[in-house]
């Protein structure tokens, strides 16, 4: 009998978060999303997309994780004194209702630390994308390769 009602606890449970998350899949819509190959011999890279909210409420994403990452910031690129600077967004960022935010490779992006390259065949990296309410969106971006020719920025 115990057992029967931690069963019914633990889906009441999964009940309740699954609804939360719903809310929010169904409020955001990412497009355009993708993963950069990290450089042989390291472990750091970066993720790139766009995300809209499509909700009638402001939404912040605070951060991602992902069990193939040690860990996951929201960083930003700025320029001071003709020297690109690359820092963590502090608080992160919050989507109004209608608004989207790009996240593109010399600007806002996710940054990835500890990355578990990828086995030959693995096309695609999950990850959570997390939200100041404690719920998180899930995501799959495919893998690209680096192209080292860029801008010259290093991470």
């Amino acid at each position: 009998m115990r057992f029967g009602k931690f069963c019914m606890g633990a889906l009441a449970l999964v009940f309740t978060l699954g609804w939360t998350v719903t809310v929010h899949a169904a409020s955001l819509e990412m497009t355009d999303g993708w993963v950069r190959m990290p450089i042989p011999g390291k472990t750091m890279t970066a993720a790139y997309l766009t995300v809209r909210n499509t909700g009638d409420r402001a939404v912040t994403l605070v951060g991602a994780t992902s069990p193939d990452v040690r860990k996951i910031e929201l960083h930003t690129m700025t320029m001071k004194d003709g020297v690109m600077h690359m820092t963590p967004i502090e608080g992160g960022v919050t989507l109004a209702p209608g608004a989207e935010h790009v996240f593109r490779p010399g600007g806002d992006h996710l940054m990835l630390f500890g990355v578990r390259v990828p086995a030959s065949g693995e096309d695609r990296l999950v990850l959570n994308l997390e939200l100041d309410d404690g719920s998180s969106v899930p995501l799959s971006l495919p893998w690209r390769a680096a192209d080292l020719s860029g801008h010259g920025m290093k991470h």
